[in-house]
Formats: structure tokens, sequence, C-alpha cells
């Protein structure tokens, strides 16, 4: 049985970015409707501390460097999709990141978790940890949410041929529905040009 190739990405500013067998490539439509492609070698930390590779601690690897891909990303991304006089500085770019990292611990920790110490009575409260170590637990705690998460979708996507697997995943996918739109042909376009560059020749169908 053939190997499955596994090729994932992210969405960017008018672009998108996919990660492949070696390769890591930013599809981006610029102002004039023209689509430049950034390809480039994309090898891991794993592959000279194989330890690295290990169950669990693959997946930690895997956020660590999908997290700093997709800021290269999406500052490549951003230059590129912007008109001369509107293009964003390094520093700018970077302040940019930081900010939405920020926020994003913001709303999805630091938000929920007061929002749950408001609602606790003072009684049961008083047996869980202070507010701020609760919000610093669950932020220490990230590595190992992604370390089986990972191992959560790797078997899966290992494994779609059973239906229990593809019952799992079913709310999953239909999450996403709430979160994401059908892409238009010029978003689909952009996307095949970033999957192209990619995939290895023996796999390209025109």
């Amino acid at each position: 049985m053939a190997k499955k190739l596994s090729v994932g990405g992210q969405a960017v500013i008018e672009g998108v970015m996919m990660r492949g067998p070696g390769k890591i490539a930013v599809a981006v439509r610029q102002p004039d409707g023209e689509i430049v492609v950034d390809c480039k070698p994309a090898g891991s930390i794993s592959d000279r501390y194989p330890i690295l590779k290990k169950t669990l601690l693959r997946g930690v690897v895997s956020l660590v460097e999908s997290l700093i891909y997709g800021m290269k990303a999406l500052s490549w991304s951003a230059q590129q999709s912007s008109e001369d006089e509107e293009k964003m500085t390094s520093g700018e770019v970077a302040g940019t990141i930081l900010v939405s990292v920020a926020l994003a611990i913001l709303l999805f920790v630091v938000l929920p978790t007061g929002a749950m110490k408001l609602l606790q009575n003072r009684g049961v409260s008083a047996l869980w940890p202070n507010l701020l170590l609760r919000i610093v637990s669950r932020v220490l705690l990230m590595p190992i949410v992604a370390g089986i998460s990972y191992e959560v979708i790797r078997f899966a996507g290992q494994h779609m041929e059973h239906r229990y697997v593809r019952a799992a995943i079913w709310p999953g996918l239909m999450l996403q529905k709430l979160t994401t739109r059908q892409p238009d042909d010029a978003q689909i376009e952009v996307a095949i040009a970033s999957l192209k560059a990619v995939l290895p020749p023996s796999e390209i169908m025109e």
C-alpha cells in the first residue's frame, strides 16, 4: 500500500501557505492580479534530534514550527498583497503579529477562565487555584494539548476509511462551517499554485 502524502497549510493575507515533503510555499495574489509564489526548503529540528519524533513530542514540535513558519508567511504575504505605498515595515509586521498572539491568549484563555471564576459561587471557588495561577496553568498546558491533538489528527488522517474515524471527526468538520466559507475560483487558483509548488513532480496532475 502506497504511503499517503502529508501536506498541510494555512490561509495568509490574500493567499495560502502550504508545507509538503521538504518544502514550504506561499502563494499570494498581488494587487495587479498576478500570483507570486515563494518556495523554500523546509527542514525540521526533529531531523537533527530524532527523539523529538517520539509520540506527543512531535506534536509540540509541529505546533512551534507551524507558528514560526506561519508568522513568516504572514509577514511575506502582507508585503506582497499591499500597494507599494501601503507596504508595512518589518517592525510593523512584527508588532501586528505580537498583538495578534496577545489577543488570541486574551480571548481564548484569559476571558473564558475569568468568566468561569466569576460564575462560580464562593464556596466552590475556594477549592480551585487563584485566577492568575489558572491562566498560567492553561498556557503551560498548551504543549500537552497540542501533542495529544496532533496524534489524534494524524491517526484520523491515516484511517479515514473507517466509519468510526469519520464519525469522530464529523463534529469538528461541522464546526468549521461556522468559521469558514466556500472559496471562490480566484482563491482556489492561489491555493493550487501553492500546492503545486510543494508537491513532488510525480504527484502533480495537469
